[in-house]
């Protein structure tokens, strides 16, 4: 054996993995190489490839979306025959005015129900009842959170003079 050989027949430990000769090595290394390539730049490459392809995507979607929204839409009959004489009105139109309608309907003042005004019950437009409803959830949240300060300073406040009070009386014992 020559003294090559008998340095290529010592073990070569890499990663773990015992090599008896040099058959393999290079795979391993190329292995390995490429593994720490990819786990570096491979996540860098990939988050980007994500981000083009977010934006691409979205862009079609927006774009599919305000053509289906502002498509004109012809008027029809309960049973899909065309009304004569009907404008036609894009999506984003109906919406609005289902979004106008349902904010002018009237609802119980408690609960925002639907509900019917008459001279028995007492019913309010469903805009005012959310403008309520959002106004005494976020001045309630106001308030809680003033009150939580001014109990801790009243607490530190009080501690402070208790523990004067209590450093006073055993300065006047001793």
């Amino acid at each position: 054996m020559t003294h090559l050989n008998q340095e290529v027949a010592l073990t070569l430990k890499i990663e773990g993995e015992a090599f008896a000769s040099w058959d393999g090595l290079d795979d391993m290394v190329v292995r390995r190489i490429a593994d720490h390539f990819i786990s570096d730049h491979g996540m860098k490459l990939r988050e980007h490839v994500q981000g083009l392809i977010s934006e691409s995507v979205t862009a079609v979607v927006q774009a599919r979306v305000e053509a289906f929204l502002t498509k004109p839409i012809p008027p029809l009959t309960r049973y899909g025959e065309p009304i004569v004489g009907a404008v036609e009105r894009s999506l984003a139109d109906m919406i609005a005015d289902a979004a106008d309608a349902a904010m002018v309907e009237t609802v119980d003042p408690h609960d925002g129900k639907a509900k019917k005004k008459d001279s028995y019950n007492n019913a309010i437009p469903r805009l005012e009842w959310l403008v309520k409803k959002v106004a005494v959830s976020e001045i309630a949240k106001a308030v809680e959170t003033s009150v939580k300060a001014v109990n801790a300073e009243a607490k530190a406040a009080v501690q402070k003079q208790v523990a004067a009070a209590i450093a006073a009386h055993l300065a006047a014992a001793k």
